[in-house]
């Protein structure tokens, strides 16, 4: 059960329940009297113990000895005497003797306002009020409380779950590493190139090759700077064809790594990884990739930019006018590559735009225009 306080028939005194280094407060208590000077305390003809912290409610007086916080009961107490006058200060410490019918609790050393904090709190029982059972909480204080405690474990969950990934990728890398010198070896002849690509497919760590089927500037360890994957490439040229023919012939490069990790469901890429297998298919003249200022995208090798530009003015002349939005969804293209396309296009002079306050609306150019005969 849950209690403030607790005793053995034994124990001079009740050691008291605590949060956050704080004693669980009763109901109705409140607080009277603290003070935070070095005192001594015993029980009974026992020795005296140092006690660093003093304090006393309607309820308790209450002492923290070493690391535990111990109480007496203001209920319990008979009665209190105090020698603390102008002649015990010659003659040594003034002492502060608490009487109850477990125990005679004495404490000893500079304690202004002690003895009048507890006589008057045993005058005023002011516990009859409340109850020495723990305050219980209740309405919006009771769920901020249970709020707070669900945070603070939820953040001990996550905190334990960021090392356990951190540990996660320290040891990855270190098991890829190996995992890549083993392969090395194969592919040179030195082990089994069979049995080490069944133990590293065991492992999970099916993206290493054994085999000698890999592009310029191989090295040790797994994939990386320079290396290729031509099975990874392969698939990457698949995807981006089937999606530039939908697309009109041209793709953003970070639309094509979502369409590709999107196809591949959980085995994730990484970007690097997507970069060298498209720089690999630029290399077998499958793709090319265009810069459109600082950004850029996938287009098929064999389409030529006066091709994509003449298709973009004819999709434009069967609808008159277009937004960006409008032609993204019209080519199958995301609105960011629909206007570079379209902003392509006008620096052709197959398209003409106006821009106000309904945005930017592009053109189709009128025959007219294009067959005006120069002077």
């Amino acid at each position: 059960s849950v209690y403030a306080m607790r005793a053995s028939p034994a124990d001079p005194w009740f050691c008291c329940e605590v949060e956050d280094q704080i004693p669980v407060r009763l109901q109705g208590e409140d607080d009277r009297f603290a003070c935070k000077v070095a005192l001594h305390v015993k029980a009974n003809d026992g020795c005296y113990g140092d006690c660093r912290q003093l304090r006393v409610t309607s309820h308790r007086l209450m002492w923290i000895a070493g690391a535990e916080w111990f109480a007496v009961r203001l209920d319990e107490v008979t009665h209190a005497t105090s020698d603390a006058g102008v002649l015990r200060r010659f003659v040594g410490e003034p002492k502060f003797i608490v009487h109850t019918p477990r125990a005679t609790v004495a404490f000893k050393g500079t304690f202004h306002g002690l003895a009048e904090a507890v006589t008057e709190a045993v005058k005023l029982k002011l516990w009859l009020k409340g109850s020495f059972e723990p305050r219980r909480l209740g309405g919006l204080s009771r769920f901020l409380a249970d709020q707070e405690q669900r945070q603070q474990h939820q953040s001990g969950l996550m905190n334990q779950g960021l090392a356990d990934l951190k540990s996660l990728v320290a040891n990855a890398g270190q098991m890829v590493a190996v995992a890549g010198r083993v392969a090395e070896k194969a592919r040179n002849g030195e082990e089994d190139a069979g049995e080490v690509q069944k133990l590293l497919i065991d492992f999970g760590i099916s993206g290493i090759s054994t085999s000698s089927a890999v592009g310029p500037g191989l090295g040790p360890g797994g994939l990386g700077p320079g290396r290729v994957d031509w099975e990874l490439s392969g698939d990457v040229v698949r995807v981006a064809i089937a999606a530039l023919r939908k697309s009109g012939g041209i793709l953003l490069l970070h639309d094509l790594y979502a369409l590709f990790n999107r196809a591949l469901g959980t085995d994730l890429v990484t970007p690097d990884d997507l970069m060298q297998a498209v720089n690999a298919a630029v290399l077998q003249g499958q793709l090319r990739i265009r810069s459109f200022g600082g950004v850029n995208a996938v287009q098929l090798a064999d389409l030529s930019e006066k091709e994509l530009c003449a298709a973009v003015a004819e999709k434009v002349a069967a609808r008159k006018c277009v937004t960006s939005v409008q032609y993204a969804a019209l080519a199958g293209v995301s609105p960011s590559m629909a206007t570079l396309v379209l902003c392509d296009a006008e620096r052709s002079a197959l398209l003409c735009r106006d821009s106000g306050y309904q945005g930017t609306i592009f053109h189709s150019v009128p025959d007219e225009w294009t067959n005006y005969p120069a002077e």
